[in-house]
């Protein structure tokens, strides 16, 4: 996939601690959840990131949260990320990106990325809706 060059580059993903829920680990990749349900789809998420090579050589966090009208994917970006920073094309992988994990991962209810700081406070999305 495309994308993985880009989400190397701009996901370098900071250290995270405790506090946001149970966890599925694979390879360099922790993806939290915090009911049983979310962890099915956390372990198909994890599956769906080894398999696109979507796991880098840096520690990735990555918190995952249910509400009523789609999953949250919140992903922790790099510290001196800038929104305005984002091409058009790198918005485009991540459209492409958020697009493939919902037909393949979150079929049953639709995710939204959302790019956070290292305590997952939402800094920018960027697929709009």
């Amino acid at each position: 996939m495309k994308s993985t060059f880009f989400l190397f580059f701009l996901l370098l993903l900071v250290s995270c601690s405790k506090g946001f829920g149970d966890k599925v680990e694979s390879g360099n990749t922790t993806i939290f959840y915090t009911t049983k349900n979310e962890k099915i789809v956390a372990e198909k998420l994890a599956k769906y990131w080894i398999k696109n090579q979507i796991d880098g050589k840096e520690k990735q966090f990555i918190r995952l949260l249910k509400y009523k009208e789609a999953y949250h994917l919140q992903l922790i970006s790099k510290e001196d990320f800038k929104s305005s920073t984002l091409s058009f094309e790198e918005i485009k992988l991540f459209t492409e990106l958020q697009s493939d994990l919902n037909k393949l991962v979150f079929t049953s209810l639709p995710c939204k990325i959302i790019l956070c700081d290292d305590n997952f406070k939402e800094i920018y999305t960027p697929v709009s809706e």
